[in-house]
């Protein structure tokens, strides 16, 4: 899948789910031991906001997947929204 379609469909079960996050970047990037940048394509990341009741401060949640991008499905998708929303 491409990262527009990702985003649009994410942010459809997040929303079916109730929840007030939103899919802020996804990426194929994680950092190693030293806290460094990697770009890793057997590995995938969503970066999800949302803001307190108040609307003063960000909350992020990252969904990692031990996949490319690309090779993501529906299924691991809606479990992710699952498991977050749990």
């Amino acid at each position: 899948m491409k990262e527009l379609q990702i985003e649009n469909i994410l942010n459809y079960y997040l929303e079916e789910a109730g929840s007030s996050f939103k899919t802020f970047e996804i990426f194929n990037f994680e950092l190693n031991e030293n806290s460094e940048g990697v770009w890793n394509t057997d590995f995938s990341q969503v970066v999800l906001i949302t803001t307190d009741e108040n609307h003063e401060h960000y909350i992020q949640e990252n969904i990692k997947f031990n996949k490319n991008i690309k090779d993501l499905s529906l299924l691991d998708l809606r479990n992710a929204v699952k498991e977050l929303c749990a």
